[in-house]
């Protein structure tokens, strides 16, 4: 069985700037010849990690707000509580 192999590399291109290249090579031996070939497959993953990274930023920055704001919202509900009937009764009600 041939096993896939990948890499990550980042290179500085002159007209493109910085771009992270995903780097798969795979060995591959034909009956015809008797010989191995080696398939290599080069994929510009540039926008995937950039997006990648800034949903790891966001979940971080919303498990820092989740953990500042719980304390204060659950100190808060049993006040909360009249005011959200009374805005769930006002929506519910015909529009006249």
């Amino acid at each position: 069985m041939a096993r896939t192999f990948g890499i990550s590399v980042t290179h500085d291109f002159p007209h493109l700037g910085r771009r992270v290249m995903l780097v798969n090579a795979r060995k591959l031996w034909t009956e015809e010849s008797d010989s191995i070939l080696v398939l290599m497959a080069i994929e510009d993953v540039t926008e995937r990690k950039r997006i990648h990274e800034e949903l790891v930023r966001s979940n971080e920055d919303l498990q820092r707000f989740a953990y500042v704001a719980a304390p204060a919202m659950r100190s808060d509900a049993p006040s909360r509580t009249p005011r959200t009937t009374c805005l769930i009764r006002a929506w519910a009600s015909p529009i006249s």
